[in-house]
């Protein structure tokens, strides 16, 4: 939040506080993500919301007035009458589903030389670890509406093997309480998450895994087990190494921070579902616009 105060400082030369939400510092903010960050207009609105929220939250407290909101969502409507800030970022996140989880764990381990002059110089096969790990990662994600931030800070303890399958403690992450979710066996060995945790856990503690620290762990080119989370950039290229398995409009997009949201969210949306059973393991409200 103190990026747009420092920004105001060097137009106006006066420095706020983070406790100054205002109508002014809100239109404020809306210029600031249209001219410094160029973010797409669609964006703006969770953005706002997400400004307010914090700062009724605990240290700040804040009481934020509803015309400043009101101010700043008006200054957002022309934003999004001009075509050419609506073409800007990636767009949606594609949802996946469960056929292309399968095509994903399924998938070659070979990795194909990349382009440019700075890559590596030929293709190379994925270390057994490695591909554990990325079909474990993929699938607990999946069955847990995990946001790649809340997959990245799983410690080995917060996933528990249980009679039903899994019990998975996803911590507090960016403000989003913590909730316990249950996985269950798959249908399918290839694309069940807790068969394909114990092949990963069962090869990972060979490397040293240990009983603490980070469920998911870095792992080199020749097979070695880091120390150090899988952060969410890694999570994203878990999709990018396994494009032969997935669909064209589906490649490098699985893994963004609320892919598997909108995955889960779209796929048991059916008739046969009932709400209740599948809206906490995302921590959705009925009125979000995932459902």
């Amino acid at each position: 939040m103190d990026r747009v105060p420092r920004w105001l400082a060097e137009r106006t030369g006066t420095t706020l506080p983070l406790t100054a939400v205002t109508k002014g510092t809100l239109v404020s903010f809306v210029t600031w993500l249209d001219q410094v960050k160029e973010a797409a207009p669609a964006s703006f609105d969770r953005r706002i919301t997400g400004v307010t929220v914090t700062a009724r939250r605990p240290p700040y407290g804040i009481e934020v007035p509803k015309e400043a909101t009101k101010a700043a969502r008006e200054a957002l409507k022309r934003l999004k009458a001009d075509r050419e800030r609506l073409a800007r970022g990636r767009g949606q996140a594609v949802p996946a589903t469960p056929a292309h989880l399968r095509a994903m764990v399924t998938a070659s381990a070979e990795m194909p030389r990349a382009e440019g002059p700075q890559r590596r110089w030929k293709a190379y096969v994925l270390p057994d670890l490695a591909v554990y790990r990325n079909r474990a990662l993929s699938l607990i994600a999946f069955s847990i509406a995990g946001r790649a931030a809340e997959v990245s800070v799983l410690d080995l303890p917060d996933i528990v093997l249980v009679d039903a399958g899994l019990e998975v403690h996803v911590p507090e992450v960016k403000g989003r309480p913590a909730r316990d979710v249950e996985v269950a066996y798959g249908e399918h060995p290839e694309t069940c998450p807790v068969l394909n945790w114990l092949a990963y856990k069962g090869a990972a503690e060979e490397g040293g895994l240990g009983e603490t620290g980070p469920a998911f762990r870095a792992v080199d080119q020749w097979g070695h087990l880091g120390t150090s989370p899988a952060i969410v950039a890694q999570l994203a290229e878990v999709a990018r190494r396994v494009q032969d398995g997935v669909p064209p409009k589906l490649k490098a997009r699985v893994f963004t921070a609320t892919a598997d949201l909108a995955a889960l969210a779209g796929w048991v949306s059916l008739p046969r579902w009932s709400p209740p059973h599948w809206l906490s393991p995302g921590y959705w409200s009925r009125s979000s616009r995932s459902v």
